[in-house]
């Protein structure tokens, strides 16, 4: 029997959902494949749940027990029958139509084992959600599907024989046995394909699902914020009080700076301690000071974080303070846990414990790596079973600099091309390390060591700023962000 998890389950996963950031909202796609797998299972789900009551074929939808796969789909019924399923694929490769067929003669076996799952004479829509574009032959297929199953017997036999062999649960089937069955099913369904562009809609349609999932920054001129602020600082010395649209206002403003030191802290020439107490003092008697609750919580916190390494570890602690009494805020956990650092970092790790969001694994990646060295570090990240996808932009780019740092080439490299837009946008600092780790796989290995300074042009050095060229050691540590700044960085 097929399990299902409970409402109050998934709402309680839902609170601890760690927000990524969604730079413009409404200007461009949000960025899906930041999410966590689990993430992005929930993001589906909610947006079914609150159309529960106007999309018609359904009326309740809840999310699957993982299955064979590791998934869980959105289940969808009415009046208690099966009505839908939505099967939730958080992939940067394109799906096609193959790996499609696949999935839904998995369901259709399932189903096979469990009677309860569809139900003769009811509809049923079988729908397909991915955070990346999916290839034209699944667009194909979702379009006109019963097209395209007159006339590919042998392919839909082909894949029926693949799906049994994979699975142990199927031991006991054979083609022969479920073919017409199969078959049946896949020309009874309704099918629908969900791009990435058909989320953004929802998305658009439901705000505070957004804001639960992504840290929205909604995007204004720089005059219009400070026309506001002005208006707003006036408004405060008259005691008026502040309206929704004057605080929306506000918490864009703080947003907008809170990112910006968060992307801006890896550089060299950045101050991030002077930067997060200017931002401290507006919060406490400034503009910012009429923000609303969770996102004033979420700047405490940041700034409390950033400043946990500095010598300002009593405001450091006097942020984190204030941004509990104020809401939950991840960062204020992992500052926290930082100002334990110094002492120990195994301390620091049982501090952040569970690691269970992208933003502790990178916490902790930067606490083993301040504790130790960067190939600790990596053996660390190894030894836990940790991989690019369970950190955050800001995790990639210290693994990356600790890969860099180790003279780990290839995994560099692998990392560096792996990387995606929204990586980049979220963490311009790794702009370099990935540019500095193609450079470094363009030349043969044996060069990597090798001073090639005397066959390089005068004007080429001056440029490089370097007197000899070992490209594995002198590239990575005189021209990488002044050896490894982000080695201060929380």
């Amino acid at each position: 029997m097929t399990d299902f998890i409970e409402t109050k389950a998934l709402e309680q996963e839902l609170e601890r959902v760690s927000k990524t950031l969604d730079v413009e909202a409404g200007a461009h796609k949000a960025p899906l494949n930041s999410l966590s797998d689990s993430d992005f299972e929930l993001l589906l789900w909610s947006l079914y749940k609150q159309n529960s009551g106007t999309a018609g074929y359904y009326d309740k939808a809840t999310l699957m027990v993982a299955g064979a796969d590791g998934g869980r789909d959105v289940w969808l019924t009415k009046n208690g029958n099966p009505a839908g399923l939505v099967q939730c694929k958080r992939l940067k490769a394109a799906f096609s139509r193959p790996a499609a067929l696949r999935e839904i003669i998995k369901f259709i076996l399932f189903a096979e084992l469990d009677p309860s799952l569809l139900k003769n004479g009811l509809p049923f829509k079988y729908s397909l959600a991915v955070s990346s574009d999916p290839a034209k032959t699944a667009v194909d297929f979702f379009t006109s599907p019963l097209q395209w199953l007159e006339k590919n017997d042998v392919a839909v036999s082909s894949y029926l024989d693949d799906v049994i062999g994979d699975y142990e649960s199927f031991k006991g089937f054979t083609v022969a046995d479920k073919l017409d069955r199969v078959k049946l099913q896949l020309e009874t369904f309704s099918y629908e394909l969900i791009r990435p562009s058909d989320i953004d809609t929802m998305l658009d349609e439901r705000p505070r699902i957004r804001e639960r999932f992504f840290r929205v920054r909604l995007v204004h001129s720089e005059e219009k914020i400070e026309g506001y602020l002005e208006r707003i600082s006036g408004g405060q010395r008259f005691g008026q009080p502040v309206s929704d649209k004057d605080r929306g206002v506000l918490d864009e403003a703080l947003q907008g700076k809170i990112e910006e030191l968060r992307k801006s802290r890896f550089f060299p020439g950045s101050d991030t301690t002077a930067s997060a107490l200017r931002i401290l003092k507006q919060l406490k008697d400034g503009d910012f000071s009429q923000g609303s609750a969770q996102v004033r919580s979420n700047a405490f916190g940041a700034c409390g974080r950033w400043l946990s390494r500095s010598e300002e570890k009593e405001v450091a602690e006097e942020a984190i303070k204030q941004s509990k009494a104020l809401g939950e805020c991840n960062d204020a956990v992992i500052a926290k846990a930082f100002l334990t650092e110094p002492k120990d970092w195994t301390e620091c790790l049982k501090a952040l414990a569970p690691l269970d969001n992208p933003e502790k694994v990178t916490a902790a990646l930067m606490a083993v790596k301040h504790g130790t060295d960067s190939e600790q570090a990596l053996q660390w990240f190894h030894d836990a079973d940790f991989a690019p996808t369970n950190i955050d932009a800001d995790g990639k780019v210290v693994l990356l600099s600790c890969q860099l740092d180790a003279q780990n080439w290839d995994a560099a490299y692998s990392l560096a091309i792996s990387l995606q837009e929204e990586d980049f946008s979220q963490a311009p600092a790794l702009l370099h390390f990935a540019g500095l780790a193609r450079l470094l796989t363009v030349l043969p290995e044996e060069f990597r060591d090798a001073d090639l300074s005397p066959k390089l042009p005068p004007a080429l050095r001056g440029v490089l700023r370097v007197k000899s060229l070992s490209l594995g050691r002198h590239l990575v540590h005189r021209l990488s962000l002044q050896k490894f700044h982000w080695r201060q960085v929380a």
